[in-house]
């Protein structure tokens, strides 16, 4: 394995960890899928925002979020799909599902964290290539500002079109907070 491969990966693995630790908490994943549901933004765009903010300490590139590789936006609507499926297979048999269809439905959820993996394999890869670790630690406010503005390229898209209703500013600035606030 390539050196920039192994660096991929162990920064792959970092950012997994510590969105699924992140995750874990109730009040972010109901917070992340607010955004999902509310606003169709993509969640691992939100927590890859968020740890690359807080660890290379770079603002995200406008022209590489406009160069972006079409693979992302087609594996983000096929990683969408799945899930639209596995939440009718799941209203449908209401829950607790049981024998086959518990183990249909388990198969359904692994298949879509598997895809959900992938694609934030493709972001560690295409916005931490080349890119070290910061070392220094930047001041709260200023990682606060970094996050924010982070979470608006990468999620809203590059233009300076588009501009925040108050109510999804304020959520990604909670998110910006609790972010921080999170032991990593």
């Amino acid at each position: 394995m390539q050196i920039a491969e192994h660096q991929s990966t162990k920064l792959h693995d970092e950012f997994w960890n510590a969105g699924c630790n992140f995750y874990e908490k109730k009040a972010n994943q109901t917070l992340l899928l607010s955004f999902q549901d509310e606003y169709g933004l993509n969640v691992n765009r939100l927590l890859f925002s968020c740890w690359f903010s807080q660890n290379f300490q770079f603002l995200l590139s406008k022209e590489a979020i406009s160069n972006e590789p079409e693979s992302f936006s087609e594996l983000e609507a096929s990683v969408s799909q799945l899930r639209d499926t596995r939440r009718d297979f799941e209203d449908k048999w209401k829950k607790p599902i049981i024998g086959h269809y518990n183990m249909a439905r388990y198969h359904l959820l692994e298949s879509e964290l598997s895809l959900e993996k992938e694609n934030q394999s493709l972001l560690v890869a295409y916005y931490c290539n080349g890119k070290t670790q910061s070392k220094s630690v930047i001041g709260t406010i200023s990682l606060d500002l970094l996050i924010m503005e982070n979470l608006e390229r990468l999620c809203l898209g590059a233009s300076e079109n588009n501009l925040l209703s108050q109510e999804l500013h304020d959520k990604m600035m909670q998110l910006s907070l609790d972010w921080i606030g999170f032991e990593h």
